[in-house]
């Protein structure tokens, strides 16, 4: 499926439980164009401007 642009976040509460389906997944997602950007929960609650920040700082990146 193409797209001019794709982005998946990624919040998360601890390490990853699940780290082998989380790289299985990554790899999907990689193949179909996509940039894999992970933040973690407390950043979104306690740094959400530098969340969002990131997300451009990542959109724009070429």
């Amino acid at each position: 499926m193409p797209y001019d642009r794709g982005m998946a976040n990624e919040s998360q509460h601890s390490r990853p439980r699940h780290e082998l389906s989380d790289a299985r997944r990554d790899a999907v997602l990689v193949a179909d164009g996509f940039r894999i950007v992970r933040v973690w929960n407390n950043d979104i609650v306690e740094n959400l401007d530098s969340v969002f920040d990131l997300i451009l700082h990542e959109l724009r990146r070429e």
